[in-house]
């Protein structure tokens, strides 16, 4: 996930710029009123004055099945391939194993969060708000997003599309989740993506997708990381392979870039962040009525803040 700073940029009442990312950027676009709670309303020393502090702050906690799946699937395919480097090499259904008791755990700890239960956890499990506002049977959901973790591991280990990114991740100059720090003239970057390795001459980056093929989709971010190996002379620009590897119905989707992206993809996150700016006073002062709600159904049901948003 790639995040910019821009250093030189001022704002009258509060010289702090806010960082750019591609999941920030989604929330915006996605609800200014959801934007507002993740990054203000919910913070402990901006939005003094909002009210229901405590209650935004909880809410955050909250994820729903669908993210709570991404989030299993890409910690399953990261610990596969870090046991794998050690020469412990795990199989489908052990990994499928420990998804599950992830979940399981996410599930009862919900239960608990809805039953105002509060037990002490060394590692405290995710919380889903599907269980948390009694929206479902907690033995359904569970099962439900179990077959789909199940479905994506499948994928994983099976499609062909994907072998020379399970064989990539033995070799000796692999790196999973790599930070990728670098600054383009006043302007700061710093992404993760999730595997890279030398594939003959080039450098690939790849990311894991658990979602459908999208239009305006992750490109972005997956050129932050081209221009972080050019940055670091890592490789060159024509020996860059990014790809996107969905793991829903494994396909692969190559893709492709020139200059012009990398130009355009930098005008894009220069834009986006002018508009964090302008934002960024009315946030910090707490003003929630400048972030208006969506009102699109599908989103505000799949909100953890619907609660306070929607009175829900």
């Amino acid at each position: 996930m790639a995040t910019i700073l821009l250093k030189n940029a001022t704002i009258t009442s509060n010289p702090v710029i806010p960082d750019w990312s591609y999941s920030r950027m989604q929330v915006l676009h996605s609800c200014p009123r959801k934007y507002y709670y993740t990054y203000y309303g919910g913070k402990k020393f901006v939005a003094l004055n909002e009210q229901n502090k405590d209650v935004i702050q909880f809410l955050k906690t909250l994820s729903n099945g669908y993210l709570l799946v991404g989030e299993i699937v890409h910690h399953l395919i990261k610990s596969y391939f870090k046991r794998k480097s050690k020469g412990d090499s795990w199989d489908l259904t052990r990994l499928q194993s420990f998804g599950y008791r992830i979940l399981k755990d996410a599930i009862v700890y919900s239960m608990e969060l809805r039953d105002e239960i509060f037990n002490e956890y060394k590692f405290t499990p995710r919380s889903l708000m599907e269980v948390y506002y009694n929206e479902v049977d907690p033995s359904v959901f569970r099962n439900k997003l179990r077959a789909e973790i199940n479905h994506h591991l499948e994928m994983f280990f099976k499609s062909e599309n994907f072998l020379h990114l399970r064989e990539g991740c033995a070799s000796e100059d692999a790196e999973i989740e790599k930070r990728t720090h670098f600054s383009l003239g006043n302007v700061r970057i710093d992404g993760a993506a999730d595997l890279l390795f030398k594939y003959g001459e080039d450098l690939l980056i790849a990311d894991w997708k658990t979602g459908e093929m999208e239009i305006e989709d992750t490109s972005l971010q997956l050129l932050t990381y081209a221009w972080w190996a050019l940055e670091t002379n890592r490789a060159s620009k024509n020996n860059i392979l990014l790809q996107k590897a969905y793991l829903l119905d494994g396909h692969l989707e190559k893709m492709e870039f020139s200059g012009l992206h990398l130009q355009r993809a930098k005008a894009k996150i220069i834009q986006d962040s002018e508009r964090l700016i302008e934002f960024d006073e009315f946030g910090k002062e707490g003003v929630m009525d400048a972030f208006t709600v969506c009102g699109q159904e599908r989103i505000c049901h799949q909100c953890s803040f619907k609660k306070i948003c929607l009175g829900k």
